[in-house]
């Protein structure tokens, strides 16, 4: 789709037309794979599978302001159920500080509003120019100190997305990156939320997901499966990945699903299907019982533990490590 929204004006007095691009079927597919090429990956995976068509039901939306048939400035917004993610923030040089950011910024929150959207999430340098712009349109620092901003426009329906009853489990998808970037922002008793994406504490999912994927795509033993609710929110995440290149005997697993989920944990180690010839690690919180006990009732026992190793998290300082061995699993 290509739809022209409005039309406005530059500082310099430059007439632009305001334009929504969804992929996949978009005529301006190709200038859009120019415009972004200066994004390296693992950015690049999700739009060119985007206008490929292979992205399930995420919705990626370009806003666009065009100048001639040429864009010039644009905006991407991820989003599934309301949720969603504002990223690739981009305008070509020669066309800076003439007001097309706020000129679109304008625009992706109209239709967000018009489609009754639940929170958008972004990530920009704290206290930065741009962070000051986000904030002029309703986004909020809510991590002190950190770069992560969002814009909750239904406080109530949002919580109630986190309802745990009625759990399915199923392989990740694209669909999940925004409501997973919403699961791993949220407060959780667990400072460990999963290590083989190096995700720790109130953290942003919106890299590490596409890390995943471009993985995913490298290693096709590589595992990555959801537990979901009938709200359409993802509640948890698993993996099962080789623990480096150098050990890839040794599987690392990591789970960890929101706190009112109930057996959550229990069904996204059911869903990995874990490989029983393989010696299997995780890494949890010692604090972290509920992970504990999902473990041990997948055979995994206490192998050790780092005393200190997260220091960023005072309640939950040591790292407890635990395996389960092919002899165990049988």
């Amino acid at each position: 789709m290509d739809r022209l929204l409005s039309r406005a004006v530059l500082k310099d007095g430059t007439a632009v037309e305001v334009r929504l691009v969804m992929p996949p079927e978009a005529p301006l597919a190709d200038q859009m794979h120019c415009f972004l090429t200066h994004k390296g990956m693992p950015w690049q995976i999700h739009w060119r599978k985007a206008f490929a068509g292979e992205c399930d039901d995420l919705e990626t939306r370009f806003y666009l302001l065009v100048v001639d048939n040429e864009p010039i400035s644009n905006i991407m917004t991820v989003e599934t159920a309301g949720i969603g993610i504002l990223g690739h923030v981009f305008t070509k040089s020669r066309w800076r500080e003439k007001g097309a950011a706020s000129i679109l910024m304008r625009a992706v929150c109209e239709d967000f509003v018009c489609r009754d959207g639940l929170v958008l999430y972004l990530y920009t340098e704290y206290q930065s120019m741009p962070w000051r712009l986000y904030a002029k349109f309703g986004f909020d620092g809510f991590v002190p100190g950190v770069g992560l901003m969002r814009w909750v426009r239904h406080p109530d329906r949002l919580h109630a997305m986190f309802g745990g009853e009625q759990l399915t489990t199923r392989p990740a998808r694209w669909s999940d990156r925004p409501l997973l970037e919403c699961l791993f922002l949220q407060p959780a008793n667990d400072y460990v939320k999963n290590i083989g994406l190096k995700r720790f504490g109130v953290c942003d999912m919106e890299g590490a997901f596409l890390s995943l994927q471009e993985r995913m795509q490298k290693n096709p033993c590589l595992r990555a499966v959801v537990v979901t609710n009938p709200a359409g929110m993802t509640l948890g995440l698993a993996t099962a990945m080789p623990l480096d290149a150098s050990f890839t005997d040794y599987v690392l697993v990591d789970l960890f699903a929101h706190r009112a989920a109930g057996p959550a944990l229990d069904l996204l180690i059911q869903a990995l299907d874990l490989p029983a010839d393989k010696p299997l690690l995780s890494m949890v919180d010692d604090a972290s019982e509920s992970r504990r006990k999902a473990l041990e009732a997948a055979g995994f026992s206490f192998a050790g533990q780092l005393p200190g190793a997260l220091k960023a998290d005072a309640d939950n300082e040591n790292l407890l490590l635990m395996m389960r061995t092919p002899a165990a699993s049988g």
